[in-house]
């Protein structure tokens, strides 16, 4: 037993390591190609953030093909000097439920989390995250994905505070998906809201 912990231990440990670990080029392109998370064919859409550039892309991840989930990855790039930067502060998902909202949280630093997924149902016109007393309104993006249209959406918060809330509304203002989410727990709640 006692071999097994340390082992599961040392694993994390690596896995660790190997997340601290930076990709940099000249162009994001050069950057995609130096690393197996992304290939240049799989990247959805760049959106340019304040400290760099999101990349959108379709996960090389197997399992939940499902036609009814959502498959989504998202790395951050940061422009340092003249070179681009991956970190590996990114993540990916892959469910193979229908959702209305999907979403996943990711880190452009320690210190500041964002969220991001896909929009399914089309109803859906605003996603607002709830957390220190405020109120924030997070970017859809439609994009094709072999020359399917799908809507994207993701938010980079300056600060928060727990539970953090993410809201589906209609164009009406009306409520149509709620989430709470506990980023030191790693949980999410979800309550689908009727329509």
């Amino acid at each position: 037993m006692r071999f097994i912990a340390l082992s599961f231990m040392a694993l994390l440990l690596l896995q660790g390591c190997s997340n601290s670990e930076t990709i940099s080029g000249k162009t994001i392109e050069e950057v995609i190609s130096k690393t197996d998370r992304i290939s240049n064919t799989s990247v959805l859409h760049e959106e340019e953030v304040e400290k760099g550039v999101l990349i959108f892309h379709v996960p090389q991840i197997s399992g939940n093909e499902s036609t009814n989930g959502s498959k989504l990855g998202i790395e951050f790039l940061e422009k340092k000097f003249n070179n681009w930067v991956m970190s590996y502060k990114g993540g990916a998902y892959s469910n193979g439920s229908f959702q209305k909202l999907y979403h996943e949280l990711f880190y452009i630093d320690d210190s500041m989390p964002g969220f991001y997924g896909e929009v399914r149902d089309s109803e859906i016109k605003m996603i607002t995250i709830e957390t220190s007393g405020l109120i924030e309104e997070g970017t859809i993006i439609e994009v094709l994905q072999n020359d399917n249209a799908i809507t994207i959406w993701y938010i980079i918060l300056d600060t928060y505070e727990e539970p953090i809330l993410i809201n589906g509304y209609d164009e009406k203002g009306e409520l149509l998906y709620h989430s709470e989410y506990n980023l030191n727990t790693f949980s999410s709640g979800t309550t689908k809201v009727d329509s």
